[in-house]
């Protein structure tokens, strides 16, 4: 049975934004050099807001994306069952229960938490960056959009998830303990990021290995 639209647009966010953020999830990560032969991880994939547009851009095979949600992975597998080019590219989606479970033959060239770093704790974050440390190729390259402040957490959208802000350093830190520098590439406003509200003001960071120079 088919989902309705909007209600489906809105388990992962405000809906009136989600075609927003569709393009420029897609937009921005061409920009940075994405082709059809890369391997492509989405870290929190959601029902595919972003993905859809990468699976059908992405060679075969290319594209996995995973989520511990698992309405929103049924609806993500919906949405690939609605669009049969998707589906003819075999994308890996899995539902997991914590990120350490994520399994993958693959290396990835490039990885995107998209609006997922903000809703997880600390040691989930962490977490985060010990599988990139493991995952990337060895020119591979993580992004992550973040609110950067003084650490705070604040309980919006559905309550269950909690919008946390931290500094930057935080995420410095974070990605030399795993061997990966970080370059804050920006507001997303900057980046082509047109959506009303305070995800204007994230900020996208690039995460890559501390030989890659």
């Amino acid at each position: 049975m088919s989902t309705d639209p909007e209600h489906r647009k809105a388990l992962v966010g405000p809906a009136r934004h989600f075609e927003e953020k569709r393009r420029f999830q897609k937009e921005f990560i061409l920009s940075e050099g994405l082709q059809p032969h890369h391997t492509y991880l989405d870290i929190g994939c959601g029902v595919l807001r972003g993905g859809l547009p990468l699976i059908e851009y992405l060679e075969e095979g290319n594209y996995a994306g995973y989520d511990v949600d698992p309405i929103i992975i049924n609806e993500a597998r919906k949405v690939l069952k609605e669009n049969p080019q998707a589906l003819s590219k075999n994308p890996d989606i899995q539902l997991i229960e914590e990120v350490a479970e994520f399994s993958s033959s693959k290396k990835y060239d490039f990885v995107m938490a998209y609006a997922v770093l903000i809703h997880m704790t600390d040691a989930i974050v962490e977490s985060c960056f010990s599988q990139c440390s493991e995952i990337l190729t060895p020119n591979g390259v993580f992004y992550a959009n973040v609110n950067i402040g003084e650490a705070e957490r604040i309980n919006t959208w559905k309550g269950s998830y909690p919008v946390n802000r931290r500094p930057l350093e935080f995420y410095k830190n974070l990605a030399a303990r795993y061997n990966l520098k970080t370059e804050d590439l920006g507001q997303l406003s900057s980046l082509g990021h047109n959506a009303d509200g305070g995800s204007n003001i994230q900020r996208m960071l690039k995460f890559s290995r501390e030989t890659n120079e």
